[in-house]
């Protein structure tokens, strides 16, 4: 009888150079000031449910931000809340400038599945010194909305046979710990 391996956490962030938690995107001035020299909140929200729809694939059903005037000043921060079919996101919101150019990143709610993937296949090859190929839906979609607690599964193989793992979301950040089903 085989030792079961313990349950291992990794992390799938947005500080990852190849996740999606949505790269920072920076827009025009002329898309997000008003006559005022004012952040355009209406065009930054749906900048926003745009680029994640294009970037993810998820579809948007709203996006939320603060609807005080918000005057032009560089380095200012805030969040926006998104909400999916799949479950809420927060966007942290920086005005890169007093011309109107902000960036924006997913910071909570989204896993890259690809990282995933990368973790895992790395922490199992550390582990039994095998190379393998892990498959958590990236084909489908290079991110899924996924929350502490939630659980999905991925598959390992390794040429020759194919075995589910449990994928279980630690934090809303993207850390994650897997471990093996076993029938």
């Amino acid at each position: 009888m085989r030792a079961t391996p313990p349950i291992t956490t990794l992390t799938a962030l947005a500080h990852h150079p190849l996740s999606l938690m949505i790269a920072l995107l920076a827009l025009s001035s002329a898309l997000l000031v008003s006559c005022a020299q004012k952040v355009d909140i209406d065009q930054l929200q749906k900048t926003i449910q745009t680029g994640i729809t294009q970037q993810t694939g998820i579809a948007v059903d709203s996006v939320g931000c603060p609807q005080e005037d918000r005057k032009l000043a560089e380095r200012d921060t805030f969040n926006c809340n998104v909400n999916t079919q799949g479950g809420p996101l927060t966007v942290q919101v920086t005005l890169v400038d007093n011309q109107g150019k902000v960036t924006w990143k997913v910071t909570q709610g989204l896993v890259s599945l690809t990282l995933a993937e990368e973790k895992v296949q790395a922490a199992i090859g550390k582990r039994v010194g095998i190379q393998v190929m892990v498959d958590c839906g990236s084909k489908k979609g290079s991110s899924r909305v996924a929350h502490k607690g939630d659980v999905f599964e991925c598959s390992v193989t390794d040429g020759k046979q194919t075995l589910p793992i449990k994928v279980t979301m630690q934090d809303d950040q993207g850390g994650f710990a897997w471990e093996p089903i076993h029938p």
